[in-house]
């Protein structure tokens, strides 16, 4: 077991990594919500974050990893499947890399990992996402402009071509028969996997808009946001296709935005240039978190329960409180 270390005064934990962290991800089932994975360009790792009362701060107990061979990671997804209360138990997780692959790794935490390589995209990967259910399917989208719906041994399902390069792709515990994919070319549409058509389709500016990430609020499926250009937007589905809620970031823009899993007023968005995570509520126009660091190398993930985000910088995974974070600073000092 590892101690997750005070970095400073400012409620941040951290890991140290051997290299630099290009993704991380909560588990975001509430039956194995303690699960936490980051992975490097040679290692993927997986282990339980654990609130230590005593010290006001939080154990990490690494549990499995995965030698990469290469494959660089750019994000993750979290099967279903995945519990450790039941037995046998099983931490299953799929990952979008830089070798145009998607990666489906499995293991009874013993000797008998497995790894299934699914191949079909021709550039890069950019998202994957695993039906929230049962987890018989999983998409992807890249670079190539393609949508990807693969069986959990790695078989093509549905391959749905979009319009641009396919930045994000969310599967709403809520929808299970939709999709929402955001493109790089400005557009966040949600798709019917029955008639793979449009069921919806966002504004998100002027058609030279360049969108970086987009997220689906877990806990309300009519929300939706998106960083674009020099904008983080908000959407209401209920409402109109067009943003209920629009702020500026850096001028060239926020590299990640990412709802948070507890609240649906919160939203963690990552400015690439100026190198800052700030988190801002919906209620309110000053963000109630803002941090900056040295670098951006992943996008910010959120605890299923609590107000606790991560994020990757260099060889170490910060970790931000908002619950706690005045209990946390005043015990630091």
């Amino acid at each position: 077991m590892r101690k997750i270390m005070k970095a400073d005064k400012s409620s941040t934990f951290s890991i140290k990594c051997d290299k630099a962290v290009h993704v991380v991800e909560f588990c975001p089932y509430e039956w194995a919500d303690n699960l936490f994975a980051y992975g490097t360009v040679s290692k993927l790792t997986i282990g339980k974050l654990q609130e230590d009362q005593q010290s006001i701060g939080f154990d990490f107990e690494e549990l499995r990893s995965f030698s990469l061979n290469g494959a660089r990671p750019v994000a993750l997804g979290w099967s279903p499947e995945t519990s450790l209360t039941l037995l046998p138990r099983v931490i299953k997780f799929a990952t979008a890399n830089h070798d145009f692959s998607v990666r489906i790794y499995s293991s009874h935490l013993t000797d008998d990992d497995k790894v299934q390589v699914a191949e079909g995209h021709q550039d890069y990967v950019n998202d994957v996402v695993f039906e929230p259910h049962s987890g018989e399917r999983l998409a992807s989208v890249g670079d190539d402009r393609t949508c990807i719906v693969w069986d959990p041994d790695g078989n093509q399902l549905q391959r749905i071509r979009l319009c641009g390069e396919g930045v994000t792709v969310r599967w709403h515990p809520q929808q299970a028969e939709q999709l929402l994919v955001a493109e790089r070319k400005g557009c966040v549409r949600i798709l019917s996997l029955q008639t793979e058509r449009i069921l919806m389709s966002l504004a998100v500016g002027p058609s030279e808009a360049t969108l970086f990430s987009a997220d689906w609020c877990p806990l309300n499926p009519l929300l939706v946001c998106a960083a674009v250009t020099n904008k983080w937007h908000v959407w209401d589905m209920s409402k109109s296709n067009r943003p209920i809620t629009s702020a500026e970031t850096h001028v060239q823009g926020a590299r990640f935005i990412r709802w948070c899993s507890s609240d649906s007023s919160l939203v963690a968005v990552a400015e690439h240039m100026t190198k800052q995570l700030r988190v801002y509520s919906l209620n309110s126009p000053q963000p109630v978190l803002s941090t900056t660091l040295l670098c951006l190398s992943s996008a910010p993930s959120w605890h299923n329960r609590i107000p606790l985000v991560a994020m990757g910088m260099d060889r170490k995974v910060y970790f931000w409180s908002l619950e706690k974070k005045k209990l946390i600073s005043q015990h630091a000092s």
